[in-house]
Parts: C-alpha cells; sequence; structure tokens
C-alpha cells in the first residue's frame, strides 16, 4: 500500500486561533477558495508553495492529558477502497 500525507490534523479547543499563530510561524496561508472564520467548524491552512501536507485544526471538548493529539490524513495512490 502507498499513500501520500494530505494533510496533518491537531485537535485543539481554539482551531482559528491556533491556526493564525501557525500561519504567522511557518508562512502557511488560508485557502483563498476557502478562507477560515473564527466560528468554522474547522481551520485549515495550506503552503503557498506545495511543497508541505496542508494543517486542518479541528476543534475538541476535552482537555489534553497524556499525549499530543495529531494525526496524518492519508491519499492512497491508487483507489481507496483497493488500498
Amino acid at each position: 500500500m502507498s499513500s501520500s500525507i494530505t494533510s496533518i490534523s491537531f485537535d485543539c479547543h481554539r482551531p482559528y486561533a491556533l491556526s493564525r499563530f501557525w500561519a504567522e510561524v511557518l508562512g502557511f496561508i488560508e485557502d483563498p477558495a476557502d478562507p477560515n472564520a473564527p466560528d468554522d467548524p474547522e481551520a485549515r491552512l495550506i503552503d503557498p508553495r506545495g511543497l508541505h501536507p496542508a494543517l486542518v485544526f479541528v476543534p475538541v471538548p476535552e482537555d489534553k492529558v497524556v499525549k499530543n493529539r495529531v494525526h496524518l490524513d492519508l491519499r492512497p495512490h491508487g483507489l481507496r477502497d483497493e488500498e
């Protein structure tokens, strides 16, 4: 099975605020076709150079307790169901 990372997702309490911080740090931008808003259910940033996966910030109600809450979203090179 072969896949590519399309985005890295972060569970967090304030997706929009966290996306603004990482946009400043990494030089990532909002998707011009789908810009973020403070009340959106999630926030997404893209690398304007197209070199790195997108970053997605997803709200969760619970606090972080032990492990980091990050996961990779993958896109198979073939058909998903076949992979």
